[in-house]
């Protein structure tokens, strides 16, 4: 250590390693005061400095485990149907103080597509769209999906152009349900078109 006295104690001929031993360690240790160590150590800024470096680093550690344990229920709870748990898990970390991710609204949402909800899936569809600028496309094409398969054709193909300002393409499954609750609804003109759109999309 800079700046410190070093003293030497040689240590009695029967603890020195042999010669010929093969992993021999030198028989003078240098032993240093604790004194030395406490004033070298107040000399080095860097020393100190580091501290709120480090303790930042563990906070951020601590503050993403919420998260993930919030993510990881809220997608059991989706897998296993129930979407209102997932959503009222959803609500919790906003009231905790915990900004909910894409992947958080995005297995709230799928849940709640998947269980004919599609008023509050679009709900949620929208705050991720707002929240984060976009979403995912799979998660857009359950919710249109949903919107078609209740009959909402109109705002099912008001999403299809959502998705389209996005960039992002519906799958053919929510083309089709679309088309089919058109059909449905007797407007064969809007249908065929969107038909037409669908088969030009698949080819690009």
């Amino acid at each position: 250590v800079h700046g410190a006295t070093e003293r030497w104690v040689l240590l009695p001929p029967s603890t020195r390693p042999h010669k010929y031993s093969t992993h021999s360690i030198s028989s003078i240790i240098p032993i240093i005061s604790s004194k030395m160590i406490s004033r070298c150590c107040t000399r080095a800024p860097r020393f100190t400095s580091t501290r709120p470096r480090m303790a930042r680093s563990f906070a951020a550690i601590a503050s993403s485990r919420p998260l993930e344990s919030f993510n990881s229920s809220i997608m059991a709870a989706a897998h296993s149907g129930h979407w209102e748990k997932s959503v009222e898990l959803l609500f919790t970390m906003e009231q905790e103080g915990l900004k909910p991710n894409c992947d958080s609204y995005s297995h709230s949402t799928t849940a709640c597509a998947q269980a004919g909800e599609w008023h509050k899936a679009d709900v949620l569809l929208q705050e991720t769209v707002a929240a984060y600028g976009t979403a995912d496309a799979s998660v857009f094409s359950a919710v249109i999906i949903s919107c078609a398969n209740n009959r909402k054709w109109l705002r099912a193909l008001q999403l299809i152009s959502q998705m389209r300002c996005l960039g992002l393409t519906p799958s053919s499954l929510a083309f089709s349900s679309t088309i089919n609750s058109l059909r449905i609804a007797g407007r064969a003109e809007e249908a065929n078109r969107l038909q037409q759109r669908s088969l030009f999309t698949s080819h690009e």
